[in-house]
This record gives structure tokens, sequence and C-alpha cells, in this order.
């Protein structure tokens, strides 16, 4: 805004779920089709990502433990090799990172989500891909659920 500053524009519930749902899809299916890509490199930079995670939420520095989390996420959408699979979800990260620029301060959303990158992580180091999906789903019916309840709290009636 000119001569106010920068704002950060609303979402709404709609916003929350529509991104979410899209996201998740699109991870869904990096993770089916990362059976044969799986290696020591993939599995190094998922773990890299989580010490970093880690790291910085013992540190205190939220926003760097979301962006490494946001990087566990981009890895699994890059390591499937699909450059239209990328670019749509170039265009919901944006999104994604209104939604986190709202949580930087919340230590018990990072721990939990932490947990389950690290959930995920375990299926995919033991090649259960299936399994990794259900972890997956599970961390965002949990973000999706975290993002409405922090927006129903902040209506006052």
């Amino acid at each position: 805004v000119p001569g106010k500053g920068a704002a950060v524009t609303g979402f709404s519930i709609e916003d929350i779920l529509e991104v979410y749902d899209l996201i998740e899809v699109l991870q869904l299916y990096a993770i089916r089709s990362l059976s044969a890509r799986i290696d020591a490199y993939f599995l190094s930079f998922l773990e890299t990502a989580l010490n970093k995670m880690k790291l910085y939420m013992e540190e205190g520095n939220l926003t760097k433990a979301a962006k490494w989390d946001q990087q566990f996420h981009r890895f699994l959408i890059t390591s499937s090799s699909n450059k239209r699979l990328a670019a749509m979800y170039d265009q919901l990260e944006v999104q994604n990172t209104r939604f986190l620029s709202t949580t930087a301060d919340d230590n018990t959303l990072a721990r939990r989500s932490y947990q389950e990158h690290l959930a995920i992580f375990h299926h995919l180091k033991n090649q259960d891909l299936e399994q990794a999906q259900a972890e997956l789903q599970k961390h965002y019916k949990n973000i999706k659920q975290y993002y409405v309840d922090k927006l129903i709290s902040r209506i006052q009636i």
C-alpha cells in the first residue's frame, strides 16, 4: 500500500481447503512416482531437511524450520522428474507461503509437523509408498484443520 507499507491479504476457509487439497494430490502423485527414485541421495536430502527442521525448531527459529519443511515437500515434487507437476506445485506454494506466514510463532505446530515429516520419511526409507502416502494424507488433514481452526478463532461473533 503506497505510503503505508506492505499488507498481507486475508484468506478464507475455501482458500485453505482448495490450496491444501491440491497440494496434497500433487504430493501423493509425486510419492507414487518415486519407487525407482528412492536412492541414497534422495534419502540423504530428506534426512538433511529433517535435521535442519529440528535444529531450527530447537533454536526457536520457526521461520527457518518452515523453510526446510517446504524444502522437504519441494524435493518430493522435484524428485518425481515431472516438470508440469513442479510448475503446478510452484503456483500453489506461493499460496502456501501466505498461510505459513501466519504461523511463525507456533512451536506446537512446528513440532507436530516435524513428527509427521519423520513418519513420511521413515516409510519412504522402507520403500513403503502406500504408508508414506497415508502419513502424508494425515499430515495435510492436520494442516487443513489447523488453519481452519485458526481462521475461525479470529472471527468475532
